[in-house]
């Protein structure tokens, strides 16, 4: 792609969403997902904060597109 008169048209969409689909797949199957891509974990440390608060710990994950490589979020 590199700024290439040819490459002007190409979508990174499609690339981007299964790079974000095979990243969030083991998260998925382990964890409670809230939001686009934040994942939980109930039982892995959840702490008592007080009253009704509890802290569980989590991540937030995604796949973005930058000049001349992909970056990850996590």
């Amino acid at each position: 792609m590199e700024g290439q008169a040819n490459s002007r048209d190409y979508d990174p969409l499609p690339v981007t969403s299964a790079m974000n689909l095979i990243l969030q797949q083991s998260a998925s199957r382990a964890g409670v997902r809230y939001g686009k891509n934040r994942y939980f974990f109930p039982g892995l440390g959840t702490k008592h904060l007080g009253r009704s608060i509890e802290a569980v710990q989590g991540f937030y994950s995604s796949v973005r597109p930058a000049f001349k490589q992909l970056l990850v979020n996590v």
